[in-house]
């Protein structure tokens, strides 16, 4: 190629170009959402503050407030309907309104801050919306006991009445589970929210059987976590600490009370030890004599005060069904008394107070629960007949005794008083009888006792 061909004339270098005619196009309109979530990552990416907004959930097209709820990352907004979350639960309602007023209609600008699990927030305001379809129909243990927390923080378990019943029925058989005692605790509070009165025994049983005394003299569950700081019903703990004291003392009773009848001779009058009633002195000496080393191995020996001893009830009886004695061979010996069944009675001794354990629940728990399960939609089947046998006696015993004091007042005497009181007496005796006979009576059998 020529460099006269290559070079510009002056009279084009000092022409302008004409620019060519192009067809406009038109500007895509951003995506509301995508500019939002934009927004969002900018600010989590030019703010250090741990406490700015990372995320903002519309949950209404008419959605005019804004719900915060801090999360480990950082806060989430939630933008909801005021109404909603004000009919769904008073203590909402009171955050907005207060007592006596009510907030100005333009309610744009209005934020609160709600504590609780932000989980468990977000699926009770799906509910309030009727965002169904995002609503979990198996939650997981973790997941359902933070949202039993939250509704029972802010009165609002009526909201779970159509998924309750079903969430519950998963750990229906938890106490059988390989990680019921450490998770005890959290399962007796979901009861306790929901109202499921047969789990809530179990999962009760299960605490008072698993706790024992940390290095302070506190109680704590089978990892080492402190009841005291654990989410439990009013009064719960005290009732677990006597419980667990009961029923220690009276394993260990059961234990001393062979070694000492054996040791001094003075035994309860028909009470044998030797199944075999023959030779039974030395058969007992034989299994005295076996027994206190195990013991001894055990730290059960001397026999401590159940105030003394720090280990769990199921700590206890591991122990005590470990412990092995020496058969007595007699010099007469033929297998049809054979001393191999002969035994101290320690095994039945621990799984018989097991299964007496004392039920841990009043009247006042029963009520509670029973009321809970109104508002939850859970169904007791028949396990709350008893309590509600008893509580419908004993308000037609209270009216009758009221009518009678209150029938011919001016006149009443301290006669007409009396008769009324006993009366009312008499129902309750008859009551406590019923509940008496209805107790389980554990047949004491006789034990395999020597390997």
């Amino acid at each position: 190629m020529s460099t006269a061909a290559t070079a510009e004339s002056p009279e084009s270098a000092g022409s302008p170009t004409p620019t060519p005619t192009r067809a406009l196009t038109p500007i895509q309109e951003q995506d509301t959402t995508d500019t939002e979530s934009s927004q969002a990552k900018s600010s989590k990416a030019a703010s250090p503050d741990p406490d700015a907004a990372v995320a903002t959930i519309n949950f209404h097209l008419d959605s005019d407030m804004g719900v915060v709820v801090q999360m480990p990352g950082g806060k989430t907004t939630y933008k909801v309907s005021s109404c909603s979350i004000a009919n769904a639960s008073p203590v909402w309602r009171a955050m907005l309104y207060g007592e006596d007023t009510r907030v100005q209609p333009d309610t744009d600008d209005v934020t609160i801050e709600l504590d609780g699990d932000a989980q468990a927030i977000d699926v009770l305001f799906r509910i309030v919306h009727y965002d169904f379809a995002m609503v979990p129909t198996e939650p997981t243990l973790d997941q359902l006991f933070e949202i039993s927390r939250v509704t029972s923080q802010y009165k609002c378990v009526s909201l779970t009445y159509p998924w309750a019943n079903k969430w519950l029925s998963q750990l229906s058989n938890y106490h059988g589970a390989a990680d019921c005692y450490a998770n005890c605790h959290k399962v007796a509070w979901i009861a306790w929210e929901f109202g499921d009165a047969e789990l809530f025994h179990h999962m009760v049983d299960a605490l008072i059987a698993s706790c024992k005394m940390g290095a302070d003299g506190k109680l704590v569950n089978i990892s080492g976590a402190l009841l005291e700081q654990m989410a439990l019903p009013a009064g719960m703990l005290d009732i677990v600490t006597s419980m667990r004291t009961e029923t220690i003392t009276k394993i260990l009773a059961g234990v001393n009370a062979p070694l000492q009848q054996i040791s001094s001779g003075q035994g309860e009058t028909g009470v044998m030890y030797c199944k075999v009633r023959k030779d039974p002195r030395e058969c007992e000496a034989m299994m005295l004599g076996s027994a206190i080393p195990a013991l001894l191995r055990a730290h059960l020996y001397p026999v401590p005060d159940a105030s003394a001893f720090t280990e769990s009830i199921l700590e206890l009886k591991d122990k005590l069904h470990a412990i092995k004695t020496l058969p007595y061979v007699g010099r007469d010996w033929k297998p049809h008394t054979s001393h191999d069944h002969c035994n101290l009675g320690f095994r039945d001794t621990v799984d018989k107070c097991l299964k007496e354990m004392p039920r841990s629940l009043g009247d006042d728990y029963l009520l509670n629960l029973s009321k809970q399960a109104k508002l939850s939609g859970v169904d007791n089947h028949n396990y709350l007949d008893d309590y509600k046998l008893r509580a419908s006696r004993k308000s037609i015993s209270e009216s009758k005794f009221k009518d009678s004091v209150s029938k011919d007042s001016p006149k009443t005497d301290g006669k007409a008083k009396s008769t009324a009181s006993k009366d009312l007496s008499d129902t309750h005796e008859s009551v406590s009888a019923a509940d008496d006979a209805s107790k389980v009576t554990i047949k004491e059998e006789p034990e395999d006792g020597d390997a």
